[in-house]
């Protein structure tokens, strides 16, 4: 198996400006795993050309925040946490690549326009969002393109989802808001609280799905936008016209209410005592709280 560790070890020690010594153990072990990394972002994109040592050195300056010192064990976890496909096509538009840009608007455009329809944007101004993010993205002018910041930590599409809507509210400002079209569905947040489900199954999902019925159609409408349309704390509070300590405590409430609803509705049914239903709304919590965290990131 080709060496492509020893490469990706040196572009790692110039990105955390510390030279860094592991194993012949370790490096046989991420040699594997960078072999696997480099094989399904070519499956991924089959078409774009790519130099192998080029994209490990891409991964190799995102993989850390800062300079420092990586063990081991902590070099792989990340590497593991990475969306490094996503970065291989992310890494050749940064560098020109047309195929790549092309490919990137084909897969990820129409779910931007989604993303700005959902937002109360005529269809001649999404156009003209979508036309503008080409050179916000893509075209480098006396610094990297937009497009290289993007590090991996999350799925592309969520990363790229954020950009257009604040791209859109940034020139846009009189937003047309229609709260009823926007309200969210039961069901459609990806809350994995796999705990519960695991114990009470389906008593979860259906308090779960009634617990979002509860919600005020406002509640709902910021935990999508916020979730799903990527938008920040400050730009709800521009949408709504209020502060921002505001937006934040309306979405710490719509969580909470959340939580409320579904332990309600679970103690009702389960009978479990005092020191029982008190572990069960703290995993609750826990698991609304980790799965917001996940759409989050």
């Amino acid at each position: 198996m080709m060496d492509v560790a020893t490469p990706f070890l040196n572009a790692l020690t110039v990105a955390s400006q510390t030279e860094l010594a592991y194993s012949a153990q370790d490096h046989a072990q991420l040699n594997a795993v960078l072999h696997r990394i480099l094989q399904a972002a070519h499956a991924a994109w089959p078409s774009i050309a790519l130099a192998d040592d080029r994209f490990l050195s891409y991964v190799a300056e995102r993989v850390i925040p800062s300079p420092s010192v990586i063990p081991f064990p902590d070099l792989m976890q990340r590497l593991e946490q990475l969306h490094t496909s996503d970065l291989f096509l992310c890494c050749a538009c940064a560098d020109g690549n047309d195929r790549a840009i092309a490919q990137l608007q084909s897969t990820t455009f129409p779910m931007l326009d989604r993303a700005l329809a959902r937002l109360g944007i005529d269809p001649q101004r999404r156009y003209e969002v979508l036309g503008e993010l080409i050179p916000h993205l893509f075209v480098a002018d006396d610094r990297k393109p937009r497009i290289a910041s993007y590090r991996g930590k999350g799925a592309l599409q969520g990363w790229l989802r954020a950009v257009a809507v604040r791209h859109a509210l940034a020139s846009v400002p009189q937003l047309q808001e229609d709260d009823q079209a926007l309200a969210v569905q039961p069901g459609t947040f990806d809350l994995e609280a796999q705990y519960l489900k695991t114990q009470y199954g389906p008593l979860f999902e259906t308090a779960f799905a009634d617990a979002l019925r509860s919600l005020s159609v406002r509640q709902r409408n910021l935990l999508r936008r916020h979730l799903f349309d990527g938008l920040r704390i400050d730009d709800l509070a521009l949408i709504h016209h209020v502060h921002r300590a505001t937006v934040a405590r309306w979405i710490e409430r719509a969580r909470e209410d959340l939580a409320r609803y579904v332990y309600q509705q679970l103690s009702k049914q389960l009978g479990l005592q005092q020191k029982e239903l008190q572990s069960l709304l703290r995993a609750i919590r826990s698991h609304i709280d980790l799965s917001l965290s996940k759409h989050l990131r």
